[in-house]
Parts: structure tokens; sequence; C-alpha cells
């Protein structure tokens, strides 16, 4: 069960969620937040898949990590339900939207899930870097005076998602 996703920010094609508790928790549910991707910003994707915008957290973004991740959307599944969309003598998708859908599900997020899964338990407690010192509150609460970082970690608090190109940022 979910709440409305019509809900609209003000950026272009923005997915602006009523967040109460707007994340599906049913495989069909799930599924019909993929159709909807599907049809209103798998469109524009290519183009838009890495754009953060401090007023538009959500942009064309898909939002599906935690339905993959917690098996209520199959990877491969959605990959064959986008080919066939894209094959769709009708479909006027462009190449760039399919595959980067295609490459972030499969090339990027199925290869570090296997990275994970190969190097656990042991992997969830390397410190490469030997990191001994606590984050400061700051970290905790978007202070720490690094606007793009800020903005991240006030977007996790506030919706449980930030974009993965802030995720890789923030990691730097």
């Amino acid at each position: 069960m979910y709440f409305s996703i019509e809900a609209r920010g003000k950026g272009l094609g923005s997915l602006m969620i009523d967040l109460c508790l707007n994340w599906a928790v049913t495989h069909n549910d799930a599924k019909k937040i993929f159709i909807d991707f599907l049809d209103r910003f798998l469109m524009n994707f290519g183009d838009f898949q890495d754009a953060i915008n401090k007023e538009d957290p959500f942009l064309y973004h898909s939002l599906l990590s935690p339905y993959l991740n917690n098996g209520l959307l199959d990877p491969m599944d959605c990959i064959h339900e986008c080919e066939k969309r894209f094959l769709d003598p009708n479909s006027d998708i462009p190449l760039n939207s399919i595959e980067g859908f295609v490459r972030q599900l499969l090339g990027w997020r199925e290869f570090i899930m296997g990275v994970y899964w190969d190097n656990m338990p042991k992997y969830k407690d390397l410190n490469f870097w030997s990191h001994d010192r606590r984050l400061s509150d700051s970290w905790y609460s978007g202070e720490t005076g690094i606007p793009p970082l800020d903005d991240a970690i006030k977007e996790s608090i506030e919706f449980g998602y930030t974009h993965h190109i802030n995720r890789l940022m923030d990691n730097i």
C-alpha cells in the first residue's frame, strides 16, 4: 500500500512525493511505481539520470532502489519491461534513456551487489583508511558548511532518500 504519487514538485518533471509513508510495501504497489516511472519519466531519464537540484531532489530519478533491494521488484523483470518498451515500433524512448537505466541497474547496482555478497561479512567491517575519529554532529544535521553536502544530508533526513550522485559526493 502506498500513498498517491501524483503530487509534483517545482522542477522539470519532478516526482515530488508526499512522504508521510509513500514507499510501497507490496510487489503490486512497487510494480505500479515502476510502471509510473516508465510511463512518465523514462523518456527523459537519459538526459537527467545524474542531475541533482537542491529545489527538486527527485527530478527524473526512478526511486526504485528500495524495491530492488528488498525484493519487491526483480531487476531482470525491470530490464525486460524497458527492453519491450524500447523495441515497440511506436516507441520514441531515446536510446540514452534505455541504456542509462539498464546500465545503472545491471551494470552498476547488480555488480556492486555482487561485490558486497562476495566479500561479506568481512567487507562491512573494512576500514581501508583506518579512520578512527567520530564524525562531528554537523554530518548528522546537515550543517557542515558545505552546501551540496548539507543539502544531501538534509534530503536524506527529510525523505529517507538522496540521489546516488549525492551519496557518491558524500563519500569523498
